[in-house]
Order: structure tokens, then C-alpha cells, then sequence
């Protein structure tokens, strides 16, 4: 869910064209770091989680969909694995957890 590209922007701050990290979890933004001068832009924790919490909200509103998709194309891989998941999800959705609120 943590993802880092490397890219070139206009840094604000040193005015220059400069190879920029970018840091994002999920589909946000957290943090952008101009390589040349090493100023880091943060996002705001109040809008990050805020992001988070919709991704969260969206994912779950489309599970039973995703699910239902899921044992619709591939029967019996659902079923072998299905007991699987249901074991490890806690697990899964701990360390995501865990990710996002030690990196932000």
C-alpha cells in the first residue's frame, strides 16, 4: 500500500527543475522530496486520514461485489482459498494499518 516514484518537478523552493520522491499511501499523497535541495513537502495528517478512511470506506462498500465477482469466475479457487483469507485478513489489515500511521 506504500508506494515511493521517483520523478522530475519544479521545486518551490530551490526554483529549479529537480528529481523528486514522491511518497504515497494508497492512493494519497504524503509526502514529496526534492532530491536537489532535500525540501520535503508534507500533506497534512488531517487530510490524509481523511483520504485513508474514504479508501477504507470505498473498499469495504465494494467487497461483497468483489467477492461475488470472485466466486462467479473462478468457483472452486474461491472456495480453497476462502478459509485462508478469512484467517489471515486480520493479519493483513493490521500491518496495513500499522504502515500507514508509522509513515505518516
Amino acid at each position: 500500500m506504500i508506494k515511493e516514484i521517483k520523478t522530475t518537478l519544479h521545486c518551490s523552493w530551490c526554483l529549479s527543475e529537480a528529481p523528486t520522491l514522491i511518497t504515497y499511501i494508497g492512493d494519497s499523497i504524503v509526502k514529496m522530496e526534492c532530491q536537489s535541495c532535500g525540501h520535503i513537502y508534507r500533506i497534512s495528517k488531517a487530510s490524509l486520514y481523511s483520504s485513508i478512511l474514504s479508501q477504507w470506506e470505498r473498499r469495504t462498500l465494494t467487497k461483497p461485489l468483489r467477492l461475488a465477482k470472485e466466486i462467479k469466475n473462478h468457483p472452486s479457487r474461491f472456495v480453497l482459498s476462502f478459509p485462508f483469507r478469512v484467517l489471515t485478513k486480520p493479519l493483513r489489515v493490521t500491518k496495513e494499518l500499522a504502515q500507514t500511521y508509522i509513515k505518516s
